[in-house]
C-alpha cells in the first residue's frame, strides 16, 4: 500500500517534477487548481508582489506559483522542519532560493516577533483539513504513510482555518486575498468563518472538477 511517490521519491505536480518524502503530504491535482487561481490573481495586478505560502510542504505550491510568475517573492512557512528540507530542494532544484524563502514555524508564528508585522498580496495555504470521522475511514496507502499532522484538522476539519481567520487581518495589504483550499462540502463553513472577519469584500467557492468544494477566495477591501 505504499505510494509509489515515496518509493521512487519523486511525483510530478503543476507539470514539474518535485521531490517528495513520507516527512510530506503527496501533492493532488486538485490543489493545482489553487495554484492556478493563484497565478491568475497576480497576473492582474502590477508591480512587485508579495506572496504568503501557509503550510507549505514539499514546497510545491510556491514553487508552482514561482515557476509560472515572475515578478513575486515568495514566503513559504511550514511547522515541520523535515518538511521544509524536502521543499528546499525543490527551491534549489528549479534555481528559485532568491525569490522564494522558507521559514519553520507555526502559520503565521514566524513573522509575529517582528514590530510591523510582514503584509502581503496574496496568502495561501492547503493546510489539514481531514476531520477525525473522516480520518478514520482514510485510505491505508494514506493513513499509514502520509504524515497525520499534515491530512488531521481537528475534530470538524475546521482548526487551522479558524486559527488563520483569528490572524489573517494582520497580514494582508489592503486589495489583497487569501485563498484557500478545503474539503468537499466545508466550502460554506470555512466562508463563515471569512465573513465573521470583516475585512473582505467578496468570499466565493471554488469546485473541482467533482463538484466537490475546492478552493475558498476572500478579495480584501
Amino acid at each position: 500500500n505504499e505510494p509509489i511517490a515515496y518509493i521512487i521519491g519523486r511525483t510530478e505536480f503543476y507539470s514539474l517534477e518535485l521531490d517528495i518524502t513520507s516527512d510530506c503530504l503527496i501533492p493532488r491535482p486538485e490543489t493545482e487548481l489553487l495554484v492556478e487561481r493563484a497565478i491568475d490573481f497576480l497576473r492582474g495586478r502590477a508591480g512587485r508582489q508579495s506572496v504568503c505560502d501557509l503550510c507549505t510542504g514539499c514546497g510545491c505550491i510556491a514553487v508552482s506559483i514561482a515557476e509560472n510568475f515572475n515578478d513575486a517573492d515568495i514566503t513559504a512557512t511550514d511547522i515541520s522542519e523535515a518538511a521544509l528540507k524536502v521543499a528546499e530542494k525543490n527551491v534549489q532544484k528549479y534555481k528559485l532560493g532568491d525569490r522564494i524563502k522558507l521559514l519553520c514555524g507555526d502559520l503565521f508564528d514566524p513573522f509575529i516577533q517582528h514590530i510591523e508585522p510582514a503584509r502581503f498580496d496574496l496568502i495561501v495555504c492547503n493546510p489539514p483539513y481531514v476531520s477525525a470521522a473522516d480520518y478514520k475511514t482514510l485510505d491505508k496507502s494514506v493513513k499509514d504513510y502520509e504524515p497525520k499532522e499534515a491530512l488531521y484538522g481537528g475534530e470538524d476539519g475546521l482548526d487551522i482555518y479558524r486559527r488563520i481567520s483569528e490572524r489573517i487581518c494582520e497580514f494582508l495589504k489592503p486589495d489583497s486575498a487569501l485563498m484557500v483550499e478545503v474539503g468537499y462540502g466545508q466550502g460554506k463553513s470555512v466562508k463563515e468563518l471569512l465573513e465573521g472577519v470583516r475585512i473582505f469584500s467578496e468570499i466565493t467557492i471554488e469546485k473541482d472538477f467533482q463538484n466537490n468544494d475546492r478552493i475558498v477566495i476572500a478579495k480584501k477591501f
